[in-house]
């Protein structure tokens, strides 16, 4: 009988993947979303959390962007206000086959899309009439009931688009709005984070004008 690593097909060192054996499966669905400048907040740096420095990482880092987002330092977007989702990445071709490859292959680089919804849409046109104009860049940080995905301005090059909100004649909805977002990737799709948990999330830093979105 073959052995595991023939059936793999696997040279060199054998690895395992990693597999969710002691924790719950990801929740397929963005539950938080934050935009910052360029490189504003960076796993490692040191920052001061009531009162304590901590260094930046995967656990703590929702807490520093929805304390940074009291400060008017950047926008957030807490649970449960917004939902998002994505689909499969693009792949980047090469521009044809070659020799004796039967289609041009991937290069390894992607782009992505997310859309979101979001229940405060109407009453922060303004934010979102800015952000349609795509003029300054934002690192955005995306969150998932148990990770954090981070596109970067500069190397990813995110764009917002498709953002607007619609008047049903329904008295009994409220008016809601959705956007998107776009990027790339050289290294392909944007690795998630883990090790946060998710009820940290509460709605009051959207519920706040420090929070720099209205609620």
């Amino acid at each position: 009988m073959s052995n595991l690593k023939d059936l793999l097909g696997c040279s060199g060192g054998m690895r395992m993947l990693r597999s969710n054996s002691n924790h719950k499966n990801v929740r397929s669905r963005y539950v938080g979303l934050a935009l910052t400048d360029p490189d504003a907040v960076k796993f490692g740096d040191s920052y001061s959390l009531g009162g304590s420095s901590v260094t930046v990482d995967a656990t703590n880092v929702a807490k520093v962007l929805r304390d940074m987002a009291f400060k008017g330092a950047v926008h957030f977007f807490g649970n449960p206000t917004i939902s998002g989702r994505k689909g499969k990445p693009t792949e980047v071709m090469t521009s044809k086959a070659r020799g004796t490859q039967v289609s041009p292959k991937p290069t390894g680089e992607v782009s992505e899309k997310a859309e979101f919804d979001f229940e405060h849409f109407f009453i922060n046109t303004r934010f979102f009439n800015d952000l349609r104009q795509n003029t300054r860049g934002r690192d955005v940080f995306l969150f998932t009931d148990q990770s954090v995905q981070i596109i970067r301005a500069r190397a990813n090059q995110p764009i917002f688009k498709e953002i607007g909100s619609s008047v049903e004649d329904d008295i009994q909805k409220t008016i809601e709005g959705s956007f998107a977002i776009e990027w790339n990737s050289i290294t392909g799709e944007l690795e998630p984070y883990m090790g946060w948990c998710s009820t940290i999330w509460t709605s009051a830093a959207c519920a706040t004008p420090s929070a720099r979105l209205r609620a």
